[in-house]
Formats: C-alpha cells, structure tokens, sequence
C-alpha cells in the first residue's frame, strides 16, 4: 500500500519541487521548532494552554516533516558538501 504524497516528505533537492507545506515547513525557524517541541514534552503551550490532540498531531507531524527534511538536505549535498570548507 502506497501513501499519498501529502503524507511523506520529498527532499527539496534533486528531481523533486516541494510542495508548499514542505516549503513551509523547511523553512520553520528554530524558535518554532523548539516551541512545537517543548508543547509535545509538557502537553501544554507557553501560555498554559493545553494540547488537543489535534494541535498534538499537527505538531508532531510538522516536527517529523522538518526532520526528514533537514536530513534529507544535508546527506543530498547540502550542510555536507561545505563541511570542512569553513575551517581558518
């Protein structure tokens, strides 16, 4: 059984183009991912709301989806190639 696309992360190198939620996420600043992270440890967010388990769910999604990516972008060429260019 296949999964549809929306469900799996491409890499936004190569052959592929992003979809727009992809996009979105790649570019998800630290500050964000830290806070979806913290959310989904705790249960709550910073203002003391809880998670519903639907916030619970987008999050650990985009958070699944920000990893594939980043790795899928550093082993592809990305951060890898220019590992040990920046020493000096």
């Amino acid at each position: 059984m296949t999964h549809p696309a929306s469900s799996t992360a491409r890499p936004l190198c190569g052959r592929h183009r992003p979809t727009r939620y992809q996009q979105r996420i790649h570019e998800l600043p630290t500050a964000v991912v830290q806070h979806f992270q913290r959310a989904l440890q705790v249960g709550i967010w910073d203002n003391g709301n809880i998670l519903t388990p639907s916030q619970r769910q987008a999050c650990q999604n985009a958070l699944d989806h920000w990893q594939a990516l980043r790795h899928s972008h550093m082993t592809a060429g990305g951060i890898m190639a220019r590992v040990g260019q920046t020493v000096g």
